[in-house]
């Protein structure tokens, strides 16, 4: 049925695992119009879709996932994937502080390219106790210039 809302309770026939499943597997694909459909912005609409949250763990792992840029999306699909992640609470911290120097580089040119109030956000990383994350900050506030002052 195109160009048809879906009929009213479609999402409480899915279960919790079902709907988790169903929002990883749209992220995965940058399927954002998904995604939106799963987990709208609006309170009001996640109660009657009966939305679920991912955890943090999930979160951070899927930023991870579209920031090495091993997935088979186009690139402003990952970054636009990237932006809603960060916006449900991925962790730059845990990117910038990642193991592989790649996901660190990826990071610093994530965290540089966020517009206003990158530079606050790259700052307060410095502040971070893991010498990874300190140097990725450090290295996307180099890229920001004299912008971050």
């Amino acid at each position: 049925r195109r160009g048809e809302l879906p009929p009213s309770g479609w999402s409480s026939k899915w279960n919790e695992a079902t709907r988790q499943a169903a929002l990883v597997g749209a992220i995965e694909a940058a399927q954002m119009h998904v995604v939106y459909a799963l987990r709208p912005r609006s309170d009001v609409f996640q109660e009657s879709v009966g939305s679920t949250a991912l955890q943090q763990a999930e979160l951070d792992k899927l930023l991870r996932l579209h920031v090495s840029g091993k997935t088979k999306v186009p690139k402003q699909r990952s970054q636009e994937v990237v932006s809603w992640l960060l916006d449900e609470g991925a962790s730059l911290e845990a990117i910038c502080a990642d193991t592989e120097f790649g996901i660190r580089a990826a990071a610093a040119a994530v965290l540089a390219g966020l517009g206003e109030g990158a530079g606050a956000k790259a700052a307060a990383l410095l502040g971070s106790e893991d010498w990874r994350c300190r140097g990725t900050a450090a290295e996307a506030l180099g890229r920001l210039g004299k912008a971050a002052a």
